[in-house]
């Protein structure tokens, strides 16, 4: 059977992406509100939050090992067994870019998402100054809970506890992309994680508990809800921690109301033409399609008469073109 549709494509260099809806997306909202601090059981976990794309959002970055993590192979990639269990590895100060530092190192998760968004939105941060230690060992939360969801809410709530009792950690510096009450940022960085792949992320800190927060500093809520105050993912070395932490970020940008997403938040559609495919079939950069949705770039509407029109480099320029296909045999 053969239907007659209509049919909207997305140029840009790195990919065609191709959508019946495309082109009533709606504008995304930039407005922090609606947090609530209950859980909310028909969300399936997920957050109220609403994240800033523009602007810029400051965030605590904290690396994390176990101290029975002496695992070699792949996870000693650039974060070596060898290394003292608290020592950070070589290239974690080159992970984020401090909120001062006047320019973004290239290959930072800072310098991917000024480029990313075009210079409308910043994420720039403070790493904590050594590995934190979790009070239990790999080997206890992977054998004490049933699978990944309850094993890392376990672990994050741990090592928030570790991190609300150091005086020195000021969270209410995570708090200004709107100051709301409630932390912004917090990114966990997992040499390895229990029940979690070499290459895996959470965009959640914790969601088996009874409660969708907890209260930092006496008064800050964390919301460790899905695309809520946070995320944790491994980190092998600067390259794979940085695509990973893109990508667990990127879902607390979009979250899970936003329209065009599957129920998981992914858009394995996209394949490696996106950042926002699930697992390993994602690339390391935004297509068209994603930057749009994050409303990071403005899109030429071309007319059926156009001819000649020249594209450039989609990542440096923000060339993005819109053709309207008449139509298409399905």
């Amino acid at each position: 059977m053969k239907r007659w549709v209509k049919w909207t494509a997305l140029l840009g260099l790195g990919g065609i992406i191709v959508s019946g809806t495309l082109v009533s997306v709606r504008v995304p909202e930039t407005t922090a509100g609606g947090f609530k601090c209950l859980m909310d059981t028909t969300r399936g976990g997920w957050s109220d939050m609403t994240h800033a794309r523009t602007g810029v959002t400051r965030a605590l970055v904290v690396f994390v090992r176990f101290s029975d993590d002496d695992s070699v192979g792949c996870c000693s990639q650039g974060w070596p067994d060898t290394l003292p269990i608290s020592q950070l590895p070589a290239w974690a100060d080159s992970f984020i870019d401090p909120p001062d530092a006047g320019s973004w190192t290239e290959g930072s998760l800072s310098h991917f998402f000024w480029q990313m968004s075009g210079g409308r939105f910043l994420l720039c941060g403070d790493l904590y100054e050594s590995v934190v230690v979790p009070p239990h060992t790999y080997e206890y939360y992977e054998t004490t809970f049933v699978n990944y969801e309850p094993t890392n809410s376990a672990i994050n709530l741990d090592v928030l506890d570790i991190l609300d009792a150091d005086t020195s950690i000021h969270f209410s510096n995570y708090d200004t992309n709107p100051a709301d009450g409630v932390v912004d940022a917090i990114l966990l960085v997992y040499r390895r994680a229990p029940q979690m792949w070499p290459f895996g992320g959470w965009a959640a800190l914790f969601t088996e508990s009874a409660t969708d927060c907890v209260t930092v500093d006496g008064s800050l809520h964390v919301d460790g809800r899905k695309s809520g105050s946070g995320a944790m993912f491994t980190g092998l070395n600067l390259f794979d921690a940085r695509t990973v932490g893109a990508h667990e970020y990127t879902h607390l940008l979009l979250g899970k109301d936003h329209p065009g997403m599957q129920t998981d938040g992914h858009w394995n559609e996209l394949d490696r033409f996106g950042l926002m495919p699930m697992g390993q079939d994602g690339g390391t950069s935004m297509s068209a399609f994603e930057r749009l949705r994050l409303g990071w770039v403005e899109p030429e509407i071309l007319s059926t008469t156009s001819f000649g029109v020249e594209i450039g480099d989609m990542l440096t320029t923000g060339d993005v073109y819109i053709v309207p296909i008449l139509s298409s045999s399905v």
